[in-house]
């Protein structure tokens, strides 16, 4: 049996990082950080599994950083103990991460709408034509991994803390500081097009009525009761939270403002709560 072990002379350093006003503070909800590593990481082993099979790479966690809200990760892999071309094993971790950040810089090239591709003068690159006719080069793997939607669901996941105003940037960096630096980013504004299927869902600002089933207080995300049944909620009101944790503590109905998410078949996937407001009079004794 042939041994292996994670390598890890000069790894490759890459940043995973939000900005905006709710994590300047540096924090940010567990959940949101616990979705964005998993799409990260999901994307990435897919990824390696397409451009590199013959190795077994794997991320590592290093360090939280406070500057917006950044988590530091080492890409390396598992390799037998005779390889000895280490700058290879970094290249074949800048391919993975590159190719990542070609889906998503053609997913903010396309926003969801029609294209055109041709071959350039590179048999290995072509060029995408979106319906502005703006011209993008990528090579071709990353179209056809773009095309397969193979990392839809983890760039989802990638992008699932974005909200306008609130945290408006999920930017993804290989090497930082150094000359061959590379980065990528997703922006609020385009949160739309990293959903899956994002043609078939369709984000409508509308009242519900319904109660509050759970709640948790760090992340301010829980379980929504309506009369077709339960949808999971985030609340992303102006409001302070503490107001919002004293409404979902009154027993019985409530009317809520939200965004809400609806699948192909006009059923509510989850909401983002806007503001609360009690159905029943308070008594005043």
């Amino acid at each position: 049996m042939v041994s292996s072990h994670f390598i890890m002379a000069e790894p490759l350093t890459i940043t995973l990082r939000y900005r905006g006003r709710d994590v300047d503070d540096g924090t940010m909800p567990v959940d949101d950080v616990v979705d964005a590593l998993q799409g990260f990481a999901g994307a990435y082993s897919k990824v390696a599994a397409q451009v590199d099979p013959s190795h077994l790479h794997q991320i590592k966690v290093t360090a939280i950083k406070q500057h917006s809200f950044d988590v530091l990760l080492l890409a390396g892999m598992f390799a037998a103990d005779k390889i000895k071309d280490l700058g290879t094993i970094v290249d074949a971790g800048k391919v993975v991460v590159r190719t990542i950040m070609d889906v998503i810089n053609l997913k903010n090239h396309t926003k969801g709408k029609p294209y055109d591709v041709s071959v350039s003068g590179n048999n290995n690159t072509v060029v995408v034509l979106n319906a502005e006719k703006i011209e993008l080069s990528v090579p071709v793997q990353s179209l056809e991994l773009f095309r397969e939607k193979l990392i839809d669901g983890d760039l989802n996941k990638i992008a699932s803390p974005l909200h306008e105003d609130r945290i408006e940037e999920a930017r993804l960096i290989a090497e930082e500081g150094k000359p061959d630096q590379m980065e990528s980013s997703i922006l609020s504004s385009d949160r739309e097009y990293f959903r899956p299927d994002s043609a078939m869902f369709q984000i409508r600002e509308l009242e519900l009525v319904g109660t509050f089933v759970s709640l948790n207080k760090e992340s301010n995300r829980g379980t929504f009761k309506l009369t077709g049944g339960n949808v999971q909620y985030r609340y992303m009101g102006e409001h302070p939270v503490d107001l919002f944790h004293a409404e979902f503590a009154r027993k019985g109905p409530v009317r809520v403002q939200c965004k809400a998410e609806f699948d192909q078949n006009g059923v509510i996937q989850r909401i983002d709560i806007i503001s609360v407001h009690s159905l029943q009079a308070e008594l005043d004794f």
